[in-house]
Protein backbone atom coordinates (compact mmCIF):
# COMPACT_ATOMS: atom_id res chain seq x y z
CA UNK A 1 0.00 0.00 0.00
CA UNK A 2 1.19 3.39 -1.23
CA UNK A 3 1.94 5.94 2.05
CA UNK A 4 1.24 9.61 2.04
CA UNK A 5 4.13 10.46 4.07
CA UNK A 6 3.61 14.95 5.01
CA UNK A 7 6.76 16.98 4.77
CA UNK A 8 7.14 17.34 8.13
CA UNK A 9 8.28 13.24 8.37
CA UNK A 10 11.71 12.85 7.32
CA UNK A 11 11.38 8.87 6.45
CA UNK A 12 10.13 5.74 8.08
CA UNK A 13 12.43 3.82 9.45
CA UNK A 14 10.99 0.04 10.04
CA UNK A 15 7.75 -1.71 8.74
CA UNK A 16 6.03 -4.88 9.89
CA UNK A 17 2.75 -6.08 8.29
CA UNK A 18 0.45 -9.02 8.45
CA UNK A 19 -1.99 -10.20 6.36
CA UNK A 20 -3.64 -13.81 4.83
CA UNK A 21 -3.03 -16.44 7.62
CA UNK A 22 -0.40 -17.21 9.69
CA UNK A 23 0.79 -20.67 10.29
CA UNK A 24 0.95 -20.03 14.36
CA UNK A 25 -2.28 -19.07 14.64
CA UNK A 26 -4.28 -22.00 16.48
CA UNK A 27 -7.00 -23.43 14.41
CA UNK A 28 -8.17 -26.57 16.39
CA UNK A 29 -11.80 -26.41 18.07
CA UNK A 30 -10.84 -25.88 21.59
CA UNK A 31 -7.95 -23.45 20.86
CA UNK A 32 -9.36 -21.18 17.72
CA UNK A 33 -9.40 -17.87 19.97
CA UNK A 34 -5.79 -17.52 20.58
CA UNK A 35 -4.71 -14.27 18.57
CA UNK A 36 -2.24 -15.05 15.70
CA UNK A 37 1.42 -14.95 15.88
CA UNK A 38 2.99 -11.19 16.68
CA UNK A 39 -0.17 -10.38 18.82
CA UNK A 40 -1.32 -10.14 22.27
CA UNK A 41 -5.46 -9.28 23.87
CA UNK A 42 -3.99 -6.47 26.21
CA UNK A 43 -7.68 -5.67 26.69
CA UNK A 44 -10.28 -8.57 26.66
CA UNK A 45 -10.80 -10.01 23.47
CA UNK A 46 -11.55 -13.30 22.10
CA UNK A 47 -10.03 -13.54 17.96
CA UNK A 48 -10.51 -16.28 16.20
CA UNK A 49 -9.72 -17.39 12.33
CA UNK A 50 -12.11 -17.17 9.70
CA UNK A 51 -10.89 -18.57 6.45
CA UNK A 52 -14.69 -18.40 4.67
CA UNK A 53 -14.63 -14.39 4.53
CA UNK A 54 -11.05 -14.00 3.34
CA UNK A 55 -10.16 -12.34 7.35
CA UNK A 56 -7.02 -13.28 8.99
CA UNK A 57 -8.80 -12.32 12.89
CA UNK A 58 -11.98 -11.49 13.57
CA UNK A 59 -13.18 -9.81 16.96
CA UNK A 60 -15.92 -11.96 18.26
CA UNK A 61 -18.08 -10.07 21.44
CA UNK A 62 -17.39 -11.72 25.06
CA UNK A 63 -18.87 -9.41 27.18
CA UNK A 64 -16.69 -6.90 28.20
CA UNK A 65 -17.19 -3.62 26.93
CA UNK A 66 -13.42 -2.00 25.71
CA UNK A 67 -11.56 -5.04 23.74
CA UNK A 68 -8.70 -4.78 21.83
CA UNK A 69 -5.73 -6.72 20.74
CA UNK A 70 -1.95 -5.27 19.80
CA UNK A 71 0.25 -6.22 17.59
CA UNK A 72 3.10 -6.65 19.92
CA UNK A 73 5.32 -7.68 16.74
CA UNK A 74 6.46 -4.28 16.37
CA UNK A 75 6.96 -3.24 20.02
CA UNK A 76 5.86 -0.15 21.71
CA UNK A 77 6.09 2.77 19.62
CA UNK A 78 5.24 6.79 20.03
CA UNK A 79 5.75 7.83 16.59
CA UNK A 80 3.89 5.65 14.12
CA UNK A 81 1.46 5.28 11.11
CA UNK A 82 -0.68 2.49 11.13
CA UNK A 83 -2.96 1.10 8.43
CA UNK A 84 -5.41 -1.33 8.11
CA UNK A 85 -8.12 -3.41 6.10
CA UNK A 86 -11.12 -4.03 8.61
CA UNK A 87 -14.85 -5.22 7.85
CA UNK A 88 -17.90 -3.87 9.49
CA UNK A 89 -19.90 -6.79 11.20
CA UNK A 90 -22.75 -8.28 9.18
CA UNK A 91 -25.30 -6.41 11.27
CA UNK A 92 -24.10 -3.04 12.62
CA UNK A 93 -25.28 -3.45 16.17
CA UNK A 94 -26.74 0.04 17.70
CA UNK A 95 -23.64 0.76 19.75
CA UNK A 96 -21.09 -0.28 16.77
CA UNK A 97 -17.36 0.83 17.44
CA UNK A 98 -14.97 -0.13 14.83
CA UNK A 99 -11.07 0.64 15.68
CA UNK A 100 -7.43 0.98 14.94
CA UNK A 101 -5.50 2.24 17.54
CA UNK A 102 -2.28 3.12 18.22
CA UNK A 103 -0.12 3.81 21.50
CA UNK A 104 -2.42 1.13 23.13
CA UNK A 105 -1.26 0.20 26.99
CA UNK A 106 -3.25 -0.33 30.04
CA UNK A 107 -2.93 -0.13 33.79
CA UNK A 108 -5.13 -2.20 35.46
CA UNK A 109 -8.22 -0.48 33.88
CA UNK A 110 -7.07 2.74 33.14
CA UNK A 111 -6.70 1.85 28.96
CA UNK A 112 -4.28 4.01 26.96
CA UNK A 113 -4.49 4.80 23.23
CA UNK A 114 -5.66 6.95 20.28
CA UNK A 115 -8.08 5.52 17.89
CA UNK A 116 -9.68 5.84 14.89
CA UNK A 117 -13.53 4.21 14.85
CA UNK A 118 -16.71 4.12 13.03
CA UNK A 119 -19.67 4.76 15.38
CA UNK A 120 -22.94 3.35 14.40
CA UNK A 121 -24.00 3.82 10.74
CA UNK A 122 -23.38 6.83 10.63
CA UNK A 123 -20.16 8.69 12.03
CA UNK A 124 -16.41 8.45 11.89
CA UNK A 125 -14.18 9.39 14.67
CA UNK A 126 -10.74 10.19 16.03
CA UNK A 127 -10.86 9.45 20.02
CA UNK A 128 -8.82 8.62 22.69
CA UNK A 129 -8.68 6.64 25.79
CA UNK A 130 -6.44 9.25 28.69
CA UNK A 131 -5.74 6.96 32.16
CA UNK A 132 -9.71 4.96 30.95
CA UNK A 133 -10.92 8.24 30.42
CA UNK A 134 -12.68 8.82 26.61
CA UNK A 135 -11.53 12.12 25.05
CA UNK A 136 -13.05 12.87 21.80
CA UNK A 137 -10.67 14.96 19.19
CA UNK A 138 -12.87 15.14 15.88
CA UNK A 139 -16.09 13.41 14.26
CA UNK A 140 -17.88 13.55 11.08
CA UNK A 141 -20.92 12.40 9.54
CA UNK A 142 -20.06 9.32 7.61
CA UNK A 143 -22.19 7.08 5.87
CA UNK A 144 -20.95 3.28 7.78
CA UNK A 145 -22.29 -0.15 5.79
CA UNK A 146 -22.62 -3.39 7.29
CA UNK A 147 -20.25 -6.42 5.85
CA UNK A 148 -17.79 -3.62 4.35
CA UNK A 149 -14.22 -3.16 3.61
CA UNK A 150 -12.71 -0.31 5.17
CA UNK A 151 -9.49 1.54 4.92
CA UNK A 152 -8.10 3.53 8.38
CA UNK A 153 -4.90 5.01 8.37
CA UNK A 154 -4.05 6.54 11.87
CA UNK A 155 -0.38 8.17 12.10
CA UNK A 156 0.51 9.50 15.66
CA UNK A 157 3.93 11.77 16.35
CA UNK A 158 4.59 13.56 18.97
CA UNK A 159 1.18 15.76 20.46
CA UNK A 160 -0.37 15.50 17.11
CA UNK A 161 -2.60 12.52 15.77
CA UNK A 162 -3.80 12.67 12.28
CA UNK A 163 -6.34 9.93 10.54
CA UNK A 164 -8.90 8.82 7.93
CA UNK A 165 -11.14 6.43 6.87
CA UNK A 166 -12.80 5.07 3.70
CA UNK A 167 -14.64 2.51 1.67
CA UNK A 168 -11.94 0.37 0.12
CA UNK A 169 -14.01 0.28 -3.18
CA UNK A 170 -12.88 4.08 -3.70
CA UNK A 171 -9.28 5.75 -4.11
CA UNK A 172 -7.81 6.27 -0.48
CA UNK A 173 -8.49 10.65 0.02
CA UNK A 174 -5.47 11.94 -0.40
CA UNK A 175 -5.82 14.20 2.74
CA UNK A 176 -6.27 13.64 6.36
CA UNK A 177 -9.96 13.59 7.56
CA UNK A 178 -8.83 14.32 11.00
CA UNK A 179 -5.76 16.38 12.66
CA UNK A 180 -5.68 16.76 16.49
CA UNK A 181 -3.17 17.92 18.74
CA UNK A 182 -4.10 17.00 21.94
CA UNK A 183 -2.30 13.41 22.54
CA UNK A 184 0.67 14.41 23.71
CA UNK A 185 -0.11 12.73 27.01
CA UNK A 186 -0.91 9.48 25.91
CA UNK A 187 1.88 7.35 26.11
CA UNK A 188 4.11 5.55 23.97
CA UNK A 189 2.07 1.75 23.13
CA UNK A 190 1.56 -1.06 20.62
CA UNK A 191 -0.90 -0.44 17.63
CA UNK A 192 -3.48 -2.42 17.19
CA UNK A 193 -7.56 -3.24 16.33
CA UNK A 194 -10.86 -3.36 18.37
CA UNK A 195 -14.59 -2.78 19.31
CA UNK A 196 -16.45 -1.89 22.22
CA UNK A 197 -20.02 -3.05 21.43
CA UNK A 198 -21.71 -6.31 23.12
CA UNK A 199 -22.21 -7.15 19.55
CA UNK A 200 -21.03 -7.60 15.95
CA UNK A 201 -17.85 -9.33 14.64
CA UNK A 202 -15.05 -7.10 12.67
CA UNK A 203 -13.17 -8.68 10.93
CA UNK A 204 -9.43 -7.80 10.09
CA UNK A 205 -7.54 -9.11 6.32
CA UNK A 206 -4.70 -6.87 6.78
CA UNK A 207 -2.45 -4.81 9.01
CA UNK A 208 0.77 -2.59 8.72
CA UNK A 209 2.53 -0.53 10.95
CA UNK A 210 5.70 2.12 10.00
CA UNK A 211 7.71 3.92 13.04
CA UNK A 212 7.99 7.48 11.93
CA UNK A 213 11.79 8.75 12.39
CA UNK A 214 11.37 12.65 12.92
Amino acid sequence: MPFDVAADVDRFETSWSTSGYTADYATDADADRIPAAGWSAIWAFDGRIDRSSGAFMRITPDGASRRGVAFTGSGALENAEVYAEIRTPSTLPSNNHTRLFARMSEAGTNESGVFLELFDNDEARLLAYKNGSTVTLGGVPFSVSASTWYGFRLRVQGSQARGRIWPLSESEPGGWTFTSGNVGDVPTGWPGVGCFSSSGEPDLRYFEVKELIV
